[in-house]
């Protein structure tokens, strides 16, 4: 199999976004002075959902001002609150759930997820690596497109036996607990390795993105 050039910059509910081939970066949740250094090279972002740690609207928007000619992609949701930040609506481009875009350098899918906001997942076959990256849901559609595929950047967030035990803590403490939410937004480890156990090849790859911290609360 052939070895793709990715680089996680930040993944989890203090930031998030990964740079792949260096012209591609799926989310934007960074600072702009961390970002900068690879903006030169970065010729498209993808974006997932509105939550600041994914959608930095200050980096964004320096971005925009600064690289006016790298594209954004996204779904129809986040269309409004780039053109706030002065996105040049010529450089969006807003794709529909399940449709297959060929872009040239590569081929894309958005497969919308479950958060506690409109969200969407990205396959895309950089040909002929093709990848899933998927953060920020709480559970996954069993697709066939989505075999066998050379690697997949999902979301393990938390063990469900830890998860309610915290649960179970706060009740006890009378805490407010952000973990229910967490139950309805977020894949557990357990939901996550079921999801690739029925996915992945005999080449497949798993890069685990987005785990959970004691902090994590987004």
């Amino acid at each position: 199999m052939d070895n793709l050039n990715y680089n996680i910059l930040k993944s989890g509910s203090d930031g998030n976004c990964v740079i792949f081939n260096d012209y591609l970066s799926i989310d934007m949740g960074i600072t702009y002075k961390q970002i900068k250094p690879y903006l030169k090279k970065i010729k498209i972002i993808c974006l997932t959902h509105i939550h600041s740690d994914h959608f930095n609207k200050s980096t964004l928007k320096q971005i925009a001002f600064n690289y006016p000619n790298i594209k954004f992609i996204c779904r129809n949701w986040l269309v409004k609150e780039l053109i706030k930040i002065n996105v040049n609506i010529k450089n969006i481009y807003v794709l529909d759930n399940l449709k297959k875009y060929d872009l040239g350098l590569f081929v894309i899918k958005p497969i919308d997820t479950y958060h506690d906001v409109p969200n969407t997942s990205y396959l895309i076959d950089f040909k002929p690596i093709k990848i899933y990256y998927a953060t920020d849901t709480c559970k996954l559609d069993y697709y066939n497109c989505l075999k066998n595929l050379h690697y997949y950047f999902i979301e393990k967030n938390y063990s469900e036996e830890e998860i309610q035990k915290r649960i179970e803590e706060k009740e006890l403490n009378g805490e407010y607990i952000y973990e229910r939410r967490v139950l309805n937004s977020h894949m557990s480890e357990e939901e996550t390795n079921k999801f690739l156990m029925e996915m992945m090849g005999n080449n497949s790859k798993c890069i685990y993105c987005h785990q959970h911290t004691k902090n994590d609360n987004k």
